[in-house]
């Protein structure tokens, strides 16, 4: 039997690059909570902000705090090749584009993580989103997309966005909160549905990984078939 893949398809592990782990002692403990929760793949997603960084000195920095990881992975139970580097990139005007928009993919794929603004979107966000699927050749995963609902006072944007053909990234939070949000995370789940989870882990108290317990949730109410296809879609990003 083929031996599960459980991804971790956003975090922020990355020591000393964002507001995630604040250094490689964290990173350590993070990696290890991981590992507790089952997970056996991980790919780092730091934020990636235009308005204060080059894409290259993102880069740059990224690979010094990759390289930081590397040279402690035999203590973690995981090895370089459970690694995969990508950025969790804030939308910004004229993303589309950005010559080097590429070089924020997912290592190795064509898969962009794109955090949408924490306001009412536009016809040009979605335009812009579509621009970058369309005319970049590029497949769009739109981060923890349960956080920006209630910021949509007109919700035909927010339908408009899920019309396109891209992947939807939900946060396993969502499914060990209350009542509400996990009713309308639900509404997104099926065993045909653009899926992946992730933790979007950033510390080891009011953010850590958590996708053992959301993993749980989503079986008593959903169903085996249903983690299938969301370990199918985290598998296929990675080509797996």
């Amino acid at each position: 039997m083929e031996e599960r893949r459980i991804i971790d398809c956003h975090t922020h592990i990355l020591p000393g690059i964002d507001d995630g782990s604040e250094n490689i002692e964290m990173t350590k403990k993070l990696l290890e909570l991981e590992m507790n929760n089952g997970v056996t793949d991980i790919v780092f997603t730091p934020h990636f902000y235009a308005s204060r960084n080059s894409i290259g000195s993102f880069l740059d920095k990224r690979e010094k705090s990759l390289e930081k990881v590397l040279g402690i992975v035999n203590e973690t139970g995981f090895t370089p090749e459970n690694f995969y580097v990508g950025a969790e990139v804030y939308y910004f005007e004229g993303m589309s584009k950005a010559e080097e928009l590429s070089k924020l993919c997912i290592s190795g794929t064509d898969y962009l993580l794109i955090e949408m603004p924490f306001a009412g979107w536009t016809k040009k966000n979605i335009d812009e989103i579509e621009s970058i699927i369309e005319d970049r050749n590029l497949n769009v995963i739109i981060a923890h997309i349960e956080r920006f609902y209630k910021f949509q006072k007109n919700k035909e944007f927010f339908e408009k966005l899920l019309e396109l053909e891209l992947m939807i990234q939900l946060n396993g939070e969502v499914f060990l909160e209350g009542f509400l949000a996990k009713r309308w995370a639900d509404k997104f789940i099926s065993d045909k549905a653009n899926i992946i989870l992730g933790s979007d882990c950033h510390n080891l108290t009011t953010r850590k990984p958590n996708l053992a317990d959301a993993r749980s949730k989503i079986g008593k109410k959903h169903g085996q078939v249903v983690l299938d296809k969301i370990d199918e879609n985290s598998k296929k990003i990675l080509g797996l």
